[in-house]
């Protein structure tokens, strides 16, 4: 895809530094419920528990991988990138979107709960698409807060700029334990409505349909990225 098409929602997009400041907040917010937790005996209850080896983390990451991992065959790589960009303009989020150059960044703010604090959240979304054989391979990661790896800013991406999604942010060294934790729900939001623009399937999977999942253990994560503040009707 020779260009990179920019589009918002009703916001203007904050600049990378300014979505940086913001993860920084994040991250001290997160720092401080912990210690507020701990001083309440409730510890940070609602973190994911920390695998018990680095067997158990190894295996954990391969799971992570298979579920943010697809392939389309028969799907060039422009089509592929068409259907990513649609999922997040129909679901009606207030989602800012690059698409070109091999991917999608797909990123908005919104309000949320952890617990006894109301505070903002962010939803990042880092999608990478390259052929194979006949068709594409999809792979997507998605984070609370923005990767330094990949800038925000469409001019950023002009000629010669490489890929839209660096490889350090697709497959980084370390990811939170969170974002293996609670991928697959959203993953597979996004995955079967990625089938259903595409015509694998007829099935446009709802997040009424997927809550009704994550109850009774079927899918686990957090769908708030797709599902909060968002539109549920299919195309």
């Amino acid at each position: 895809m020779p260009h990179i098409a920019f589009r918002t929602g009703k916001h203007s997009p904050r600049t990378a530094a300014s979505f940086r400041a913001f993860g920084k907040t994040v991250r001290c917010v997160r720092i401080l419920f912990c210690l507020f937790s701990t001083l309440v005996v409730a510890g940070c209850a609602n973190h994911a528990a920390v695998p018990d080896s680095e067997r158990d983390l190894a295996s954990l990451r391969r799971q992570y991988d298979t579920q943010r991992t697809m392939e389309y065959p028969g799907v060039s790589t422009d089509q592929a990138i068409a259907a990513a960009t649609r999922v997040f303009t129909l679901a009606h989020a207030g989602y800012h979107i690059l698409a070109g150059r091999g991917g999608v960044i797909a990123w908005r703010e919104r309000a949320g709960m952890d617990t006894m604090f109301h505070r903002e959240h962010a939803d990042f979304w880092y999608i990478d698409v390259r052929a194979s054989g006949d068709g594409s391979v999809l792979r997507l990661r998605r984070t609370a807060e923005p990767d330094p790896a990949t800038s925000l800013h469409a001019e950023d991406h002009g000629p010669g700029s490489g890929r839209l999604v660096a490889e350090a942010t697709i497959n980084p060294q370390e990811t939170l334990l969170a974002e293996l934790t609670e991928s697959a729900a959203p993953a597979a939001i996004f995955f079967k409505r990625m089938d259903w623009l595409l015509g694998r399937n007829q099935y446009w999977l709802y997040c009424r349909a997927a809550e009704e999942y994550v109850k009774m253990e079927k899918l686990q994560g957090d769908l708030d990225s797709l599902c909060l503040g968002a539109g549920d009707k299919r195309p």
